[in-house]
């Protein structure tokens, strides 16, 4: 018998969001080395950190073409003077572990690098996709801003048993997030969603789990000359293209249809065609 979802969890409540992010670019004396660096070798000749802040990330590709880097700390303070929902540190580490495992957030990303006033994250952005890196971002950004979504993660996933991307998709709907900030579009884009597009959840595993197949472009190839057509990350723009089929005309699935255990199987097929994965879907959404 499928559980019971509880629909109380599943409201994001009204409240802002404090958005405020700092971080450095910096070039790794070892490129085959991940690590956190401390601030006193940021400050050191050899890495060269540059420390920037901001509300988002938007300039960050503006500051990689004046200051060539090979790496990227995200530093997310827990502070933060709104009503949004906080989140216990075992909370945080839960959502580090499931993106983690689910390649939305790098495997080497410890779950210690989330501490109860801040969490710390690296990565190598020499060879990285710039739409890879801003969902990276993204999707560790959220244990300190738009935390109702790992709030919803936590319960869709670990107590209802539902696919990851699935549940994805359900938490950016329906949460009341700055789309701007988000990995995928959030609530502002699906008011009071009831419904949702399946192609997306398709779109979203496929991109994380092949990126550099959907884009080719690598963070610090950038250039104030050099246009980009998914100028500065295109991040939302390029999983929505994944899967051929529009996510907001394409087939949605109400709340009891989520839980289907087909949806989860066809969301992640590979080995059959795309024309076929679309029957099943269309499928799938009539019962619901």
């Amino acid at each position: 018998m499928a559980p019971e979802i509880d629909a109380t969890k599943l409201d994001p409540g009204v409240y802002g969001n404090d958005y405020h992010v700092v971080y450095y670019i910096y070039n790794a004396d070892d490129p085959k080395k991940i690590k956190i660096p401390t601030n006193e070798e940021l400050k050191c000749e050899q890495l060269k950190g540059r420390r920037f802040t901001g509300v988002c990330f938007s300039q960050l590709r503006h500051y990689l073409a004046s200051n060539p880097s090979n790496r990227l700390l995200y530093i997310a303070s827990m502070y933060s003077k709104t009503a949004a929902p906080k989140l216990t540190q075992e909370e945080r580490q839960e959502w580090i572990k499931m993106a983690r495992k689910n390649k939305a957030l790098p495997r080497y990303l410890k779950y210690d690098s989330v501490g109860e006033k801040e969490g710390k994250i690296v990565l190598d952005i020499s060879e990285m996709p710039p739409s890879l890196a801003y969902a990276y971002l993204c999707n560790f950004r959220y244990v300190r801003d738009n935390t109702n979504i790992v709030k919803m993660m936590l319960y869709l996933v670990n107590e209802l048993e539902m696919d990851f991307y699935v549940a994805f998709v359900v938490a950016h709907k329906l949460s009341n997030v700055n789309s701007g900030h988000c990995t995928i579009e959030g609530k502002d884009y699906l008011s009071k969603a009831s419904k949702f597009p399946v192609s997306q959840m398709v779109s979203t595993y496929r991109f994380f789990d092949e990126p550099q197949k959907y884009d080719t472009r690598t963070m610090t190839e950038w250039t104030e000359t050099k246009k980009d057509p998914y100028n500065p990350f295109g991040c939302q723009k390029i999983i929505n293209s994944v899967f051929r089929m529009d996510p907001y005309s394409g087939p949605t699935v109400d709340l009891k249809g989520l839980l289907d255990k087909e949806l989860s199987k066809t969301i992640r097929m590979k080995e059959k065609s795309d024309d076929l994965i679309k029957e099943k879907l269309i499928e799938i959404c009539s019962r619901s």
